[in-house]
């Protein structure tokens, strides 16, 4: 029972984010599944981010370490880290009406049972064309 209250909470957290008027962007979650195996036990959370423009976005993430550009307001909650020995840059275009979709790991910080409610963010680093020294003029 607690797991599905845990459940229902999260929902409508993920619900409640709040975006300003105008916004050319949109975050959304899906609906938080709880997952066991060996012992452990975590949150998978389907987030999309939408492109709301009738302009094409282009944006960083990393090939590894995709997740650092997600935010968690709940120090008690943790994006899973994954290891990588090679981790670059890659640009990401969505065109307007298009969407990103990614599954994030979530861990509870003391891998408690606890009631949990957060928000989830993400942290866009926009693609800028890099002008070559024959392009600057003074």
């Amino acid at each position: 029972m607690k797991n599905v209250y845990l459940l229902a909470v999260l929902f409508i957290c993920s619900l409640c984010l709040a975006q300003p008027d105008g916004l050319k962007y949109t975050l959304t979650a899906g609906r938080p599944e709880i997952k066991k195996a060996s012992g452990e036990q975590w949150l998978q959370v389907w987030v999309t981010l939408t492109n709301t423009t009738k302009d094409t976005l282009k944006y960083y993430t990393m090939t590894c370490s995709w997740q650092n550009f997600y935010c968690i307001d709940n120090p008690d909650v943790k994006i899973e880290d994954v290891p990588c020995d090679k981790n670059i840059f890659t640009l990401i275009t969505l065109p307007p009406g298009k969407s990103n979709t990614v599954l994030l790991k979530l861990y509870p910080a003391d891998n408690s049972h606890k009631q949990l409610s957060f928000k989830i963010g993400m942290n866009l680093v926009f693609y800028r064309k890099l002008l070559s020294s024959n392009e600057i003029s003074n």
